[in-house]
Order: C-alpha cells, then sequence, then structure tokens
C-alpha cells in the first residue's frame, strides 16, 4: 500500500469546534501504476468520473480552495482531465525516482498564506468531502506541540496526512538546501530517533516529508478515524475488483497507454 508508515505518536482527540484553517492540498498523479497490469489507476472511473477529477471536485465540497496537481508519467493523458478545474498543475521530471519527489515538487508549488499541507495520494476511491473535513478538523485541535497528522482505522494507517504550513516550508527549503530535511537533518536533528510516519515508497534518497516525519516522530499524532475510506486504495487490478464487489457497480478501467 502507498502511504504513511507510522509507530510512535499521540492520538488526536477528537474533533471539536475548530477555528477555519486555509489548507492546501497536493495530489499525487504522477505515478505509472506499475503494479495495475496497464491500467491507468490515474484515470479510473467511478461512476463515469475519473479518480484524478474526483479528487479536485472533493477538495472543492471540502473547502480547499489552494490545490496543486502533480503530474509525470504520460502527463499530456492526464493534463486535460485537470485543466480548468483551479488547481495549479505542475510536472516532475523525476518522477520516477519515487513518491517522494513529488511530494516535494508539489510542496514548493502551494501558495503563501496557508496554515497546512494535506498531501493526497490519487487512488483512494473512497474519501469524500467529510472525510476530509473531518480529518482537517481533526488537525485544527491537534495536541500542542504537534505539526502533523495521520489517519487510522483500526490500527491502519492510512491518507491523506496534513501538516502545518511551517512544516512544509522547511521540508521545501532542506530538500533545496542538499537535503538536510533527510535522517537526522532537519533543523539538527540528528543521530537514531523512533520511527514514525513515512509513505511507503522507494525513494528513500530524495528525504522531504517522509524523512522529516520519521525523525520528529514527537511532532506526528494520529486521527483514528470512522471509517475505512483512507485505508482503501488501488494499486492492483485485484484492488478493483474487491472495491467493485463492495460497491456493487463497475469502474472504469481505461488501458494505459505506451
Amino acid at each position: 500500500m502507498s502511504g504513511w508508515d507510522a509507530g510512535a505518536g499521540q492520538t488526536a482527540p477528537a474533533p471539536a469546534p475548530a477555528p477555519a484553517l486555509r489548507v492546501g492540498a497536493v495530489l499525487l498523479a504522477a505515478g505509472e501504476s506499475r503494479r495495475m497490469g496497464g491500467i491507468d489507476k490515474r484515470r479510473l472511473e467511478l461512476d463515469g468520473e475519473p479518480l484524478v477529477r474526483r479528487w479536485l471536485r472533493i477538495f472543492s465540497e471540502a473547502g480547499i480552495r489552494d490545490v496543486v496537481v502533480v503530474l509525470g508519467h504520460r502527463r499530456e493523458l492526464i493534463l486535460p482531465l485537470v485543466e480548468g478545474q483551479g488547481a495549479v498543475v505542475v510536472s516532475n521530471p523525476d518522477h520516477r525516482r519515487g513518491q517522494q519527489s513529488s511530494v516535494l515538487a508539489g510542496l514548493a508549488a502551494l501558495p503563501a498564506g496557508i496554515d497546512a499541507a494535506l498531501v493526497a495520494l490519487v487512488d483512494l476511491a473512497l474519501v469524500d468531502a467529510r472525510d476530509l473535513r473531518a480529518l482537517i478538523d481533526a488537525f485544527a485541535v491537534r495536541p500542542a506541540g504537534t505539526n502533523a497528522l495521520v489517519p487510522f482505522f483500526q490500527g491502519q494507517r492510512g491518507n491523506p496526512v496534513i501538516v502545518s504550513a511551517a512544516v512544509a516550508a522547511r521540508v521545501v527549503a532542506d530538500a533545496a538546501a542538499g537535503g538536510a530535511g533527510g535522517a537526522g537533518g532537519a533543523g539538527g536533528a540528528g543521530g537514531a530517533r523512533q520511527s514514525a510516519p513515512a509513505p511507503d515508497c522507494e525513494d528513500d534518497a530524495v528525504g522531504g516529508l517522509r524523512a522529516y516525519l520519521r525523525t520528529h516522530p514527537e511532532e506526528v499524532c494520529r486521527h483514528e478515524a470512522g471509517s475505512d475510506h483512507f485505508t482503501v486504495d488501488l494499486d492492483t487490478p485485484e484492488d478493483i475488483d474487491r472495491l467493485e464487489r463492495r460497491l456493487g457497480r463497475p469502474i472504469g478501467r481505461p488501458q494505459a497507454e505506451e
């Protein structure tokens, strides 16, 4: 599962009335769907709506106005689906290095003035606007001293993850300075530290948000979700089959184009 591993970390309290936050969202849609057997999961259609466009609708319904979509593999196939939808589109020429290179590209493109950054994976097909609002509300009332929130359901980690704008900016600056946000890097935090939320991807060497959260477990809190929407992703054709059985209707499967 592509996502954010988590070990230690505080548990976020039950959401309470929270101040309005300006949240920027990064949608990761640069990958090659390597495990899909020729299916482009970014263009999978749920009720006739491609997943990549569905996310833009959900962001809008959740009140998120600052959205960055990161494209990479076969950019020309996805661009028509996201143009004119109010999102900033950035290209990641290094997308083959792994997910973290796209995370960094997206965070760097978020505007100034946001309070937090939400990083979403395109293949989460069940997350809706209510889920995002619950996540944002939980972040707004997170324990003092924490700067990141990861959703969980029945012990399983999920996505999206939310971090403060200060953490997002720090990660981008450290990466630009040569990867200081990597293990033991950001803010002078050196030495071995307890493992904390980190994305399950290939590019440890990139550093970035994965390394930051791993080396700063005290800044991470858990959001105990009320459903499995944050943990159901689509990595393989078998995942699609399971979701079709659950929903009781077919999912459109556009083929990847060489």
